[in-house]
C-alpha cells in the first residue's frame, strides 16, 4: 500500500509488487499445467477469465483514439532473455481471437473519458491521469 494525497486528501492505494525469484512476475500468477499437459498461467484473483492486460500479453497495443482509433501491435519478450523467443513459428502481431469487442469497448470508454473530463484535452493527458489516479 502507499499513501498519495488526492483531491487534497490522503488516501492508501494498492500498488503489487512483483515476485522477483525465480523470474519477475506478478504475485498472483499461478503457473499450472492441465490434465492433456498444456501449460497455462491463471489469475488467482481473477480464476474465471484473465484480466486484459494479462490476456494480451506478450503483446503490446498501442492505440490512437483521435478521429479513426488506429492500433499498432508489437511483441514484448515476458523477461529479457527469455529462452522460449524465437523457438516457435512466426506468429502475425494482431488481437488476439475473440477479443474485438472488448478491444473496441476499452477505445470507446477512453473517447467518453476524454470528452466528459474539460481537464483531460487529449489521450496523453488522460493516460497521465489514469496513470496517477489508478
Amino acid at each position: 500500500m502507499v499513501r498519495e494525497t488526492v483531491a487534497g486528501r490522503q488516501v492508501w492505494r494498492p500498488r503489487i509488487r512483483f515476485r522477483q525469484k525465480p523470474l519477475r512476475q506478478c504475485p498472483f500468477l499461478v503457473n499450472d499445467v492441465d490434465e492433456a499437459g498444456v501449460y497455462r498461467g491463471l489469475c488467482s484473483l481473477h480464476p474465471a477469465h484473465k484480466p486484459l492486460v494479462c490476456t494480451l500479453s506478450p503483446l503490446s497495443r498501442e492505440v490512437e483514439t483521435g478521429d479513426s482509433a488506429r492500433e499498432q501491435w508489437s511483441f514484448v519478450p515476458p523477461v529479457e532473455g527469455c529462452p522460449g523467443v524465437g523457438r516457435g513459428s512466426v506468429l502475425t502481431l494482431g488481437p488476439p481471437p475473440g477479443l474485438r469487442s472488448t478491444l473496441d469497448a476499452e477505445v470507446a470508454w477512453m473517447k467518453r473519458l476524454i470528452e466528459q473530463t474539460p481537464s483531460l484535452p487529449d489521450e496523453t493527458a488522460a493516460w497521465d491521469w489514469l496513470v496517477r489516479n489508478l
